[in-house]
């Protein structure tokens, strides 16, 4: 018998419409803590059940902390989330991945995580570029050090963009001239590193990463711009973060359906298949997460959409986003470095099957567009079913 919308308690079996009204349902009867409990006592249940499930049949459940699986390699810890569990690279991938992580990061004491389409992996998910998201635990006076040692790049990483909310700094640039920041007003900033990042599994690709500057228990304003199930953390230092905040539940439950819906609109108005794919991610990190998976129908709909993922018209409009980000890295590397950079861009050019740019395919973009439209409305059903009102505001 599954969980009654009265019973905040009950922790299995469940569906994806118990999350739903967990995270964003009222009821005179229960207080949040209830809930709380309610979503603890699920994701806590997922976790055992998501055990091996990911490519390499390695994640185990961490008993410590609730909802994470982990595995240990290449001397770190990785917490991986629940709902991404059935969807996580293996260890061929994870050891890339592990390198630019490193590459990337700011200072060895912080927590660094793996985000974004990155975590899709374990399904062969073609992506553009690897997306990293760095708690900044260091005392925020050590911040410019930090920046100014990137410019030491390691071969297969090289630090190019630094991004202070509306401002860009030049790594290459003699006269890098990074403001003085205080505590205060790092923690209110927009942080972010673009890398060129050199690997013989993944190629030549961007690597990202958002700086969000907190302290051991993730507080402060900058940790609330991210969301925890999303990322999967590198860490030998420290804990992750909680999973079962009811209030981040919900605000990243709207946020996908949201980005779902406009990315969805906008594939349909620019007839863009790089928008469509975009609706479709999304659409996936939201079923992920209130398990729909485990659901008949919405598992072959999940099967179908990343097989549609890897169609080769698919991976191709995807290599071209990764040879666009390429092409705007290129022109910021240091000098003696660019020449050796146009080479790996045109390995990346190697790869394209078709000449044909992937939106002029008709039927795959018309197709790409259905498929968006299908998830959307499958989503807003769940809502109704949870009695969640006024999602579209």
């Amino acid at each position: 018998m599954r969980c009654q919308r009265n019973e905040p308690n009950c922790a299995m079996p469940f569906d994806p419409v118990d999350i739903i009204f967990a995270a964003l349902g009222m009821s005179d009867e229960h207080s949040n803590a209830d809930f709380d409990q309610m979503l603890m006592s699920i994701f806590s249940a997922r976790a055992l059940a998501a055990q091996r499930a990911d490519e390499d049949a390695s994640l185990v459940n961490d008993e410590e902390n609730h909802g994470y699986l982990r595995r240990y390699i290449d001397g770190y810890e990785i917490y991986v989330p629940f709902n991404l569990a059935s969807v996580f690279p293996g260890r061929e991938k994870l050891s890339s991945i592990l390198r630019a992580a490193n590459g990337i990061k700011l200072s060895e004491n912080n927590p660094i995580c793996i985000s974004g389409s990155t975590t899709f992996l374990g399904k062969n998910v073609p992506i553009s570029d690897l997306d990293f998201c760095e708690y900044f635990m260091t005392d925020e006076s050590e911040f410019s050090s930090c920046i100014y040692r990137k410019r030491s790049s390691v071969e297969d990483i090289i630090a190019v963009l630094l991004k202070i909310d509306s401002l860009s700094y030049i790594f290459r640039d003699n006269d890098l001239n990074i403001p003085a920041i205080d505590d205060d007003t790092l923690k209110s900033k927009w942080i972010k590193l673009d890398c060129w990042f050199t690997d013989q599994a993944l190629g030549s690709l961007a690597a990202t990463s958002v700086i969000i500057p907190t302290d051991r228990r993730y507080g402060g304003d900058a940790a609330k711009n991210t969301f925890v199930h999303q990322e999967a953390m590198i860490s030998n230092t420290g804990i992750p973060r909680p999973l079962f905040k009811r209030s981040e539940i919900g605000l990243y439950l709207l946020f996908l359906y949201k980005e779902s819906a406009k990315y969805y609109h906008k594939a349909s108005i620019d007839m863009n298949l790089r928008y469509a794919i975009k609706s479709l991610k999304r659409s996936i990190s939201f079923l992920l997460l209130v398990g729909a998976e485990e659901e008949s129908e919405f598992a072959n709909a999940l099967e179908e959409t990343f097989n549609f993922l890897l169609n080769p018209s698919v991976v191709c409009a995807v290599l071209r986003q990764r040879l666009d980000d390429l092409d705007a890295l290129c022109e910021a590397l240091p000098m003696d470095r660019q020449n050796s950079a146009r080479l790996e861009i045109d390995q990346v050019k190697s790869q394209l099957q078709y000449t044909t740019k992937a939106y002029e395919d008709e039927p795959l973009l018309n197709r790409a567009i259905g498929e968006a439209e299908t998830l959307m409305k499958a989503i807003k059903g769940l809502f109704d079913s949870a009695g969640i009102d006024n999602i579209d505001e």
